[in-house]
């Protein structure tokens, strides 16, 4: 296969090559470097990088690299924080040309080259015609080769193209009216490749609503650059784009079993309609990596356990749910991030056990979330239509009956939820009392004795 062929490449051989873009260049390093990395949860990285460097008195060319490999050019700005007045871009170019095999061969087209093809030791020769699909060589002869793309094991050309290898580079023409000398220039661009995402973990007790709550922040960066000792930012919420960057597979990081301990690192503030979360001293994003910080410790709250039945959604059995409210009362009151909770609990040894997952949304102050841990192991739920008769032309009627059976050795509140069939219904007959939640929607609460059972009835009436 062609790419095959990129393991065998150096990346030392190309590292200067492709740089004469510009007449005479000044390359902007890493002199005093100070970067900060914003996180967004969609895949996006604003990226603010300041260096200090020499600018010449008129019009000058600069040479900016060390930048990220999904940068999106057009969204560079460039300022001197010396005299912002003084210093302009009035032109700027990008440049990156990667190696792989498809363009290296893409950019031989006309030239001479050699490929092996499937398991034979003697080359193909000729000039390489079209790349486009098949493979296309001429002979100095004039015979024509056309070869299948995917027999090709490997293949030799002249030489590196210029430029091609080149890491990304930003080419300014920059304007400097006032005098030469020594400015600090700051750099901000947004990249593709870098996400971000909250992981909780939830310790419940065994004997009363008592809750363990602390969070995490895994940082993936897929850019193509590594940030060191940067201010680190994360942005809670949806930020809309024209056009999104593809989304990126999400890395799924695990933490040990409960083994990981975090202090408060980050400093929560809102930022226009959504929440940010500033790390309290500078960090590492390395590139290809992921990093967990610990977005807040373990905080004492309540979380109220439920059982509820949904026999028309989920006839599989009675789930299990706990419900947290997020407010200062209850030990939580901050912006809790969207994410997956990871729900345990201390077995008799003193063991922490996962019992259960879900995921969060982004949870406001004083709101309310649902975790639904599991299906209750001993509380069992049947749903049964028991009757269906047609009143007139324009109305029917539905019986159904609920039957909750509890094996545990104490009482247990079991909501009912059932699902109505269009706005025009009416309820002449139920068991017990029902809340109406919206325009189709209903809820009992059942109360079922120790190993003891329970049964909710209802008839409806639809009318159209």
């Amino acid at each position: 296969m062609l790419a095959s062929f990129l393991s065998r490449l150096s990346g030392k051989a190309f590292c200067t090559v492709g740089i004469a873009l510009f007449f005479t260049s000044t390359d902007i390093a890493a002199q005093d470097r100070e970067v900060s990395v914003t996180v967004y949860p969609n895949g996006l990285g604003l990226i603010r990088d300041m260096r200090t460097l020499e600018i010449a008195k008129g019009r000058s060319n600069l040479t900016f690299s060390r930048i990220a490999r999904q940068i999106n050019p057009t969204s560079v700005r460039v300022r001197s924080l010396t005299t912002p007045e003084q210093v302009s871009v009035l032109e700027q170019r990008f440049q990156h040309d990667p190696i792989t095999s498809e363009t290296l061969l893409a950019r031989h087209a006309g030239q001479p080259v050699e490929l092996w093809v499937e398991d034979s030791d003697t080359p193909v020769k000729g000039r390489l015609l079209e790349t486009d699909g098949d493979v296309t060589l001429q002979e100095d002869g004039g015979r024509i080769h056309i070869i299948r793309r995917d027999t090709i094991r490997r293949f030799t050309v002249p030489g590196l193209p210029p430029g091609m290898g080149q890491e990304p580079t930003l080419f300014w023409m920059v304007d400097n009216t006032g005098n030469g000398g020594i400015h600090r220039l700051e750099t901000g661009y947004l990249t593709s490749g870098m996400n971000w995402h909250a992981e909780y973990t939830a310790v419940i007790n065994q004997t009363d609503n008592a809750m363990l709550f602390s969070g995490w922040a895994s940082i993936d960066n897929r850019s193509g650059m590594t940030y060191d000792n940067a201010a680190i930012t994360l942005v809670a919420g949806d930020v809309h784009q024209v056009s999104k960057a593809q989304p990126m597979a999400m890395m799924r990081t695990t933490m040990a079993d409960m083994a990981m301990e975090g202090a408060a690192q980050f400093q929560e503030q809102r930022l226009f309609e959504y929440h940010s979360y500033t790390l309290d001293r500078r960090g590492t994003i390395s590139d290809n990596g992921v990093v967990q910080l610990s977005l807040f410790p373990d905080t004492r709250t309540q979380a109220t356990s439920q059982y509820v039945y949904d026999g028309g959604m989920q006839p599989d059995g009675v789930q299990t749910r706990l419900r947290l409210e997020n407010k200062k009362t209850t030990g939580l009151g901050r912006a809790i991030p969207r994410g997956t909770v990871r729900i345990y609990q201390e077995d008799k040894q003193g063991r922490r056990q996962f019992v259960g997952e879900d995921r969060i949304k982004d949870l406001a102050v004083n709101e309310t979330a649902y975790l639904t841990v599991g299906r209750a192991f001993d509380i069992i739920g049947e749903r049964t239509q028991t009757d269906s008769r047609v009143l007139t032309k324009r109305s029917r009627e539905e019986s159904w009956e609920i039957v909750l059976r509890n094996h545990n050795k104490e009482a247990v509140a079991v909501r009912v939820v059932e699902h109505l069939q269009g706005p025009g219904w009416s309820i002449p007959r139920s068991s017990q009392k029902y809340e109406k939640l919206d325009a189709q929607t209903i809820e009992f609460t059942a109360q079922v004795p120790a190993d003891g059972e329970t049964t909710v009835t209802y008839s409806v009436t639809y009318r159209w």
